[in-house]
C-alpha cells in the first residue's frame, strides 16, 4: 500500500491519471494553508475527486498556528525558495510518518503533478527522509496535460494560489500588478472602449463590443479579460467553446443557454 500525500485536488487528478496506484490512501495534509475558508474549500474539492472515483482518503490535522509560527522567519522569501522547501519538506516528513503508523510500504506526494513546483528538488527532499525514516520513498513524475484533467474540473474548486498567507500575498499582488498593466493598454490602445473596464473578470455581450474583425477582437478580449464572451445564435461564434486570444482563452457562451429562448436567465 502507497501512502500518497495530496496539496490539491487538481494534482490528485493529475496523478491519478498519469500513474497507477493498485492500493493507495490519499492523504489530505496541508496546514500551510491560509486563510481556513480556503482550507475548507481545498478539503471539501479534495473529498469530491476522492468520492468520484472511489479512492480511500485520509484527512491530516489542519493547524495553521503552528506551522505560521515556524515560518514566520521566511515569510519575505521568494516563491519557490527557502520558504517553499521548507514546507514541502514538512509536509514530506509528515507523510512519510503517518505511513509508518498505518503500514504502509511507501509514500509519495501529488506535489510531484504541479507545474509549478521542481520534481527534481521534491524527489531529492523525499529520498533524504526515505533514508532518515526507513519508509519507502516513490518518486517520479505525475504531471499529465491541462487537457487531460479539464473534463474532470467543471465544478470542482481551483486555487488561483499556492497557499500560504505569503503566496497569497504575493498572487494579490501580482493581479493588481496586471490590472494595472491591462488598463494601461485598454487606455492606450483601446481608448473609446475604457468604459467596458467594468466587465473584467464578469460575462459580456458581443453587442457591447464595436469591433467586427475577429483579429483586433481577440487582442482586444486579452486585455479586457472577460469571465466569458456572450453570442447570440446565428452568430459567427455561435457553437464555439472558446476563443483563443494570445494566452487568454476567453469562453464563449451562447445567450440562449444562459437565458434560454424567453430571454430568462436559465
Amino acid at each position: 500500500m502507497t501512502l500518497i500525500h495530496v496539496c490539491c485536488a487538481p494534482d490528485l487528478l493529475s496523478t491519478v491519471l498519469k500513474r497507477e496506484f493498485p492500493e493507495a490512501v490519499f492523504y489530505f495534509y496541508n496546514p500551510n494553508i491560509f486563510p481556513e475558508s480556503e482550507y475548507e474549500k481545498r478539503l471539501e474539492a479534495f473529498k469530491t475527486v476522492c468520492h468520484r472515483l472511489n479512492l480511500n482518503y485520509m484527512e491530516g490535522r489542519y493547524d495553521p498556528e503552528e506551522f505560521s509560527a515556524f515560518f514566520e522567519r521566511y515569510f519575505d522569501e521568494e516563491e519557490g525558495g527557502a520558504r517553499c522547501g521548507k514546507c514541502m519538506e514538512m509536509r514530506l516528513k509528515n507523510a512519510a510518518l503517518t505511513s509508518g503508523k498505518i503500514h504502509a510500504k511507501s509514500f509519495t506526494s501529488t506535489l510531484l503533478a504541479s507545474p509549478r513546483k521542481s520534481i527534481d528538488t521534491i524527489n531529492e527532499i523525499g529520498m533524504e527522509i526515505s533514508n532518515v525514516y526507513g519508509t519507502e520513498y516513490t518518486g517520479g513524475n505525475f504531471r499529465t496535460g491541462r487537457k487531460e484533467i479539464k473534463p474532470y474540473l467543471e465544478d470542482i474548486y481551483v486555487q488561483n494560489y499556492c497557499g500560504c498567507e505569503a503566496s497569497l500575498v504575493k498572487s494579490r499582488r501580482d493581479r493588481e500588478e496586471r490590472e494595472r498593466m491591462d488598463f494601461e493598454l485598454l487606455s492606450g490602445k483601446f481608448r473609446n472602449l475604457v468604459h467596458l473596464w467594468k466587465y473584467r473578470g464578469r460575462l459580456i455581450r458581443i453587442e457591447e463590443i464595436p469591433i467586427r474583425d475577429e483579429s483586433s477582437l481577440k487582442e482586444f478580449l486579452a486585455v479586457l479579460k472577460p469571465s466569458g464572451l456572450l453570442v447570440k445564435k446565428g452568430s459567427e461564434l455561435y457553437g464555439r467553446n472558446w476563443l483563443k486570444a494570445g494566452k487568454y482563452n476567453c469562453r464563449i457562451l451562447g445567450e440562449s443557454d444562459i437565458y434560454g429562448e424567453s430571454g430568462q436567465k436559465n
